[in-house]
């Protein structure tokens, strides 16, 4: 009898202490890249996963192989002399999301600054993001940029890769500082 009543017991904190999970149809990562110091681009990170455990702490994986620019020899170019994704096959973001966001009602929205982690190419740093934290329905909240997060990729030691990019393509210049927008959703 207490076996059972501890396994109840078990079963009823674990339920509690569920985690949300990220929906990668529902959610999505862009960033933008300007070459010749006017041409501006879209990019994307397809292939997002993570999740949310109760008590609020994020974690959001990006795949750096999915990388999307349009053009197939740019993607490879970049997931090998950028994102070197031999040795660095995805970046990390994590943060602490309040766990009152958790319990929003659908269609309530809060705007909030996450204290967030961005690992990298093996290099962490703290950033602080404006995100818009939406109730969907019950048990699903959606987090987006509210403006976009500027990386710089000399902090992360990527400006050797930026060169490589630049020299391989023939042009003047590419910025070192790179706008990154996302909308994720999580549902438990």
């Amino acid at each position: 009898m207490r076996l059972l009543t501890l396994f109840s017991a078990l079963c009823v904190c674990s339920s509690a202490m569920a985690d949300w999970n990220l929906d990668p149809a529902q959610s999505s990562l862009h960033f933008l890249s300007t070459k010749k110091a006017q041409i501006t681009e879209v990019h994307q990170i397809k292939t997002l996963s993570g999740n949310l455990s109760d008590d609020g702490m994020a974690l959001i994986r990006l795949d750096l192989s999915s990388v999307e620019t349009n053009i197939d020899i740019r993607n490879q170019r970049m997931q090998t002399f950028l994102f070197m994704i031999d040795a660095f096959p995805e970046a990390t973001v994590t943060a602490n999301v309040r766990p009152d966001l958790l319990k929003l009602a659908a269609g309530e929205s809060k705007h909030v600054t996450l204290d967030a982690k961005l690992d990298l190419h093996g290099v962490t740093q703290n950033l602080d993001i404006q995100v818009v934290v939406t109730g969907l329905k019950e048990d699903a909240i959606q987090v987006t940029t509210e403006t976009p997060v500027v990386i710089s990729a000399a902090q992360y030691g990527l400006t050797d890769g930026v060169a490589k990019l630049q020299s391989l393509a023939g042009l003047d210049s590419i910025t070192l500082a790179v706008p990154v927008s996302f909308s994720v959703t999580f549902t438990k």
